[in-house]
């Protein structure tokens, strides 16, 4: 788990969260992202209020992605390493943009550019 704090607020991937809630607001996020047609990836942030209720703050359509960004941080959580999610955001894309007859040949251009570049 990693933590970071300010002065108004504490941060930790994964968030502290009963795993009830966690799956409530996973749910919420895919939900969010879905309506919202946001393609290979993104991150939907959600508050707490003192009430304890739950807020959808953003939904942020191309979230940070180094390797220090929330979403490989939380990625990584899950075992997905950095490396890996790009490849998996790759491959989503391709396939959604390979459907366009009109893309099919500049997806496999920039597509195994990124590919042959492995280590």
């Amino acid at each position: 788990m990693k933590r970071s704090t300010s002065r108004r607020r504490t941060r930790s991937v994964p968030a502290e969260l009963p795993a009830a809630e966690s799956a409530l607001l996973q749910d919420y996020a895919l939900r969010a992202h879905r309506v919202l047609k946001l393609g290979a990836y993104s991150r939907i942030d959600f508050r707490r209020d003192v009430k304890g209720g739950f807020w959808c703050l953003e939904a942020n359509s191309l979230p940070g992605m180094t390797a220090t960004s929330l979403l490989p941080q939380a990625a990584k959580v899950a075992g997905i390493e950095f490396s890996e999610l790009l490849e998996r955001i790759c491959r989503v894309q391709f396939a959604a943009l390979s459907e366009h007859s009109i893309l099919k040949g500049f997806c496999t251009m920039i597509y195994i550019r990124p590919l042959a570049l492995r280590t």
